[in-house]
């Protein structure tokens, strides 16, 4: 699954494509350079259907950002992204626990919240 959005400023519209190959087009569509003779133009606009049908028509002269994302890769990335800062955590609670200064204070500071981390 592929997802292709568009954002108009605070506006973010998704369209959804099924294949590689239709999302591949819809993205080369809308990164084609725009028609400069008149703003709005029958040349200068463009319609997309994604696999869901939900169709857009904008004009390719507006300013917008694109971006197209595979699914697959985004659900490794979000675990990856997971997995950081899991390692991240870890990493500050070895290291408070280690810290003198910090265990100094008393158990306030390191007291257990109950989900494993530490009060600061």
């Amino acid at each position: 699954m592929f997802s292709l959005s568009i954002a108009f400023g605070n506006v973010n519209w998704r369209l959804l494509f099924n294949t590689e190959e239709k999302a591949n087009a819809a993205y080369a569509a809308l990164h084609a350079p725009p028609n400069k003779t008149v703003d709005f133009n029958a040349a200068d606009r463009i319609e997309l259907i994604d696999d869901f049908d939900q169709r857009i028509s904008l004009s390719r002269s507006a300013g917008y950002g694109i971006m197209l994302e595979n699914f697959d890769k985004a659900k490794l990335a979000a675990i990856e992204f997971g997995m950081h800062n899991a390692r991240t955590q870890a990493g500050f609670q070895a290291r408070a626990q280690a810290d003198h200064s910090l265990r100094q204070r008393g158990p306030a500071v390191l007291a257990p919240m109950g989900n494993g981390q530490f009060n600061a």
